[in-house]
């Protein structure tokens, strides 16, 4: 009887199958039973109804029923083929003896892939008794390098893998990010146990063998560090290890490089660091025999543009003096970096006068490198670089995961320079700097959002943020700004001594103008304007800006800019009030000739001192008590205030000169409008304040002056404090 199943090659193969598959699991030993092998096949074959044929039979009697048992005896026969291990760099057939920190290379075993184990029982059927069994990926080991093993994934991103679980899927290897040093990589390998199962065996210590490598710069600028004149910083490059896996050394020539900023001299205002030479007044006889008082140095106060300096000519009396001791690479001139390696560096070649590239004089593998600082405002990346014989052109980093600017993201995970100072954002300004002002500052150098004291609400004092951290020279000594605080800036030429003129007989004060008549708080510096609570009312000398001369109805007349020694980040010039004694007749009292943003002139104050004394000496001589300090810090103050009011008309419908109580009325420029506004402030157009002229001509003042002069400018609502703005 016949089992229903049709006979065809599939349930041959099923059969064949069944027969021939074995469980795969490791012996040491295996006996394979052929001859019983070949009686299942034959039986099964017999139980699908499998037909006898009358095809030939095998030469073996007795058959049937059985053929002859062949008893395997496996032996090692050759040992498992030990791996070759080769790293090459991805995608190429180069070798990779030497990789950077954090590199990946491509593996492979070069060795034979079969291991061949043999059958020494007689009549084994395969050939010789040999067979072939394949080699198997048991494990890889770095020998705690710390690298990582994996594969590429097919974007070509490197995807970490477990060197014992996977060890057949990893293809690559990706060396320690922090630890630089000679690596030997493992593979252990061990033979699939299809017959013989030979013991596991690894790579020789003369393959698999690569010197992990890095050139870092140990870290960033120091984050609580901001640009000041004549500071060092230094920066140390290693290269590591010292020597690699083959005993050459790693040392090579180190070269540093500095990209900096080259703002024109050293901060806003002064114009070089032998300033106080330049400016000195000297007397010189010109070509016609006339003696004439000049500034000692010629290019006073734009020796920051002395082109002559790199033709070694220059004609600043300062650059002269540096050229004649071997120091010109301390100018800071607009070509000149404002960060640089000082030129006598122990070790170091350095690229004199220029002084921005420093190399080592011999092969190292550590070097240390002084940058000096020669602007307050500068700004730029520290880079090293290293033309090695082995390792081909290198640029050094910062260690893994540290970075210093916003830029780094483009190279991550490693940044391949430093910036000077810490600076995240790229702006050119400290960190340190914006965490200390970010509210107001924000980001940004060319922001000008000064809004204390409140003013009219107009933001700004036209420096730009940039401009306020680089800062000026304020009576000689170096001062940074607040971008909170609106800044305010006079200068007084009348801090000189009162000449031999009948005008200042008994003058009673050393200077003509005392520099306390402007700062003191009874005067200009009050309440809700600038130099509120001692702070953005500044007092320069007259030498701490640069002069232009600006044409006026009244004559030409000296502007004194403060910020002209500038380059990044500028927004307008920004002018002094300039406070001037008068030296003939005009004014009869005191006039401002221009607004402090001077959009049609500068903002410059001329003052006909005897003509206050006067005044002074009248109303005291009818009872009252002025003192003339305060009654001249009232007078400047309210010619201040028009520098700050000069928008303000009060009273557009009436101007000056109409009639003749016009200047009581007509209220432009900040002055008060009699019957509308308080007296007792600065701007009454009076002196003193108060006081109201004889307007019905009874022959007496229709209004007497207050006993006691003002010292602010008045709050009602609108009130000067109120009123006034630093910006157009």
């Amino acid at each position: 009887m016949r089992i229903g199943l049709p006979l065809n090659f599939s349930n041959l193969d099923i059969a064949l199958s069944v027969c021939y598959h074995e469980s795969t699991q490791k012996r040491k030993r295996r006996e394979h039973q052929c001859g019983e092998r070949l009686s299942l096949s034959v039986t099964l074959c017999w139980l699908i109804g499998f037909e006898r044929t009358n095809a030939s039979q095998p030469p073996y009697p007795p058959y049937p029923p059985y053929p002859p048992q062949h008893q395997h005896n496996w032996t090692e026969g050759a040992p498992i083929p030990k791996p070759i291990v080769v790293l090459f760099y991805p995608g190429t057939s180069y070798t990779a003896t030497h990789l950077r920190c954090y590199e990946i290379a491509s593996l492979a075993d070069v060795a034979s892939a079969t291991d061949w184990d043999q059958c020494v029982a007689p009549g084994c059927p395969f050939p010789n008794g040999w067979a072939a069994d394949r080699k198997v990926k048991v494990r890889w080991s770095d020998n705690g390098a710390g690298g990582q093993f994996g594969t590429l994934d097919s974007n070509g991103n490197f995807v970490p893998l477990d060197p014992v679980l996977n060890a057949e899927q990893i293809t690559h290897y990706r060396a320690s990010w922090d630890r630089p040093g000679i690596v030997h990589i493992t593979l252990e390998v061990d033979d699939a146990g299809l017959y013989y199962d030979d013991e596991p065996v690894v790579n020789d210590p003369d393959s698999g063998n690569v010197t992990v490598w890095e050139f870092w710069i140990t870290n960033h600028t120091p984050k609580g560090w901001r640009p000041q004149l004549s500071d060092t910083l230094s920066f140390s490059a290693h290269i590591r290890p010292i020597v690699d896996h083959n005993g050459n050394s790693l040392a090579g020539h180190i070269t540093f490089h500095l990209n900096a900023s080259s703002e024109p001299s050293f901060c806003l205002n002064i114009c070089c660091l032998g300033y106080e030479e330049c400016q000195k007044w000297v007397v010189r006889t010109d070509e016609q025999g006339q003696e004439r008082l000049e500034r000692k140095c010629e290019l006073f106060p734009y020796c920051a543009w002395d082109i002559g300096l790199f033709w070694g000519m220059p004609e600043c009396e300062w650059h002269k003096f540096l050229l004649e001791n071997g120091l010109a690479w301390m100018a800071t001139t607009v070509w000149d970096s404002d960060l640089k390696f000082p030129p006598d560096q122990a070790g170091f070649w350095v690229d004199y006068p220029y002084c921005t590239q420093a190399t080592t004089l011999q092969p190292v593998t550590d070097a240390t490198v002084e940058v000096m600082c020669l602007d307050y405002g500068a700004f730029g990346t520290l880079t090293a670089t290293c033309s090695h014989p082995i390792l081909g052109e290198i640029q050094a980093r910062l260690p893994f995961g540290v970075w210093d600017d916003a830029s780094s993201w483009l190279s991550l995970p490693f940044d391949y320079d430093v910036g000077i100072p810490y600076d995240y954002d790229l702006d050119g300004i400290a960190d340190v700097w914006q965490d200390r002002h970010g509210e107001q500052y924000a980001g940004d150098v060319l922001a000008d959002a000064d809004d204390t004291p409140v003013g009219d609400g107009t933001e700004g004092d036209g420096l730009s943020a940039y401009e306020e951290y680089r800062g000026m020279v304020v009576r000689g000594v170096w001062k940074e700004f607040d971008p909170k605080i609106k800044d305010m800036f006079v200068m007084n030429f009348g801090a000189v001594p009162p000449p031999n003129d009948p005008k200042y007989l008994n003058w009673p004060f050393d200077f003509i103008i005392p520099n306390e008549a402007i700062t003191s708080d009874i005067g200009f510096p009050g309440t809700g304007v600038p130099g509120e609570n001692g702070k953005g009312f500044w007092l320069l000398n007259a030498n701490e800006g640069s002069t232009r001369l600006m044409r006026h109805p009244q004559g030409w007349i000296p502007g004194k800019i403060v910020n002209f020694l500038c380059g990044y980040a500028h927004l307008r010039d920004v002018y002094a009030a300039v406070i001037v004694p008068s030296e003939d007749d005009r004014p009869e009292f005191a006039w401002a000739l221009g607004p402090i943003w001077n959009v049609f002139s500068a903002p410059v104050i001329e003052i006909l001192l005897p003509a206050v004394r006067d005044e002074v000496n009248y109303w005291n001589g009818i009872g009252y008590q002025y003192d003339l300090l305060h009654a001249l810090a009232c007078v400047i103050a309210h010619e201040l205030g028009h520098t700050i009011l000069w928008h303000i008309d009060h009273n557009e419908q009436v101007q000056d000169g109409e009639d003749e109580i016009s200047i009581l009325t007509n209220g432009d420029k900040g002055h008060h409008v009699y019957g509308q506004h308080r007296m007792r402030c600065f701007m009454w157009p009076y002196f003193p304040p108060g006081v109201v002229p004889d307007l019905d001509n009874d022959g007496a003042w229709d209004s007497l002056p207050f006993p006691n002069l003002p010292t602010d400018f008045c709050d009602s609502d609108p009130g000067c404090q109120n009123l006034w703005r630093l910006n157009p």
